[in-house]
């Protein structure tokens, strides 16, 4: 499974949902890859401590791709404001913090292809009404992550909030477990089997030729 997280408005929280999901998921005891398609490869300062594998977008690629049975059960991709998913994801989340990151998310989800979750994070709350008609049988609303000073402090220093034992037990901390949990669920992640769930991302790939085509997802 191939889960990209993106909004083109910046400063809106995908690397730091990235990671964490990245987390949740090595929790759940499922095999996971991360993927950085940001400049600045901030993921990789996220994630380094938790020995989650970074590839390269050319790993992707039919002729890397031949016979290499070594990708994980899930790709996390984190997507940096205007660039493009190497390869077509299974699930999209647009993190959604404030009135112009819902205007970005409102366009960039009309032409995502794939179910997409919206995400409100900090003091946007969202509800049915928000999204537009055409748009409601495409995208579901996780639960809110309200502004917490504790994931501020977590993601100034690029380390998960779960990490810090004063943190953790947090409030906000709770919150961001409990809407990506929710997120997961709704993705078919965590049953009790996941290998009756999963395939491998490779073989996922191979299945639909169309993922290996780069997401036009460009406003």
């Amino acid at each position: 499974m191939i889960i990209a997280v993106h909004n083109t408005r910046g400063g809106v929280g995908t690397t730091t949902i990235a990671a964490h999901l990245c987390k949740l998921i090595q929790e759940l005891n499922i095999t996971v890859d991360a993927m950085s398609v940001d400049p600045t490869q901030e993921l990789q300062r996220w994630l380094k401590p938790h020995g989650v594998r970074l590839i390269e977008p050319d790993r992707l690629s039919p002729q890397a791709r031949q016979g290499d049975q070594s990708f994980a059960e899930v790709l996390v991709i984190d997507i940096h404001t205007s660039q493009v998913s190497p390869v077509l994801p299974d699930l999209w989340i647009v993190p959604i913090s404030d009135r112009l990151a819902y205007e970005h998310a409102v366009q960039l989800s009309d032409a995502l292809s794939g179910d997409v979750v919206w995400l409100p994070m900090k003091g946007r709350a969202l509800d049915q009404a928000d999204i537009p008609a055409y748009l409601k049988n495409a995208i579901t609303i996780a639960p809110q992550v309200p502004f917490s000073r504790a994931l501020r402090a977590a993601s100034e220093s690029s380390r998960l909030v779960w990490d810090d034992p004063d943190l953790a037990g947090t409030a906000g901390a709770l919150a961001l477990r409990r809407s990506l949990r929710q997120v997961l669920d709704t993705a078919g992640l965590t049953s009790a089997d996941p290998a009756l769930q999963l395939a491998p991302v490779a073989a996922g790939v191979l299945r639909d030729p169309q993922r290996l085509q780069p997401a036009q997802a460009q406003l």
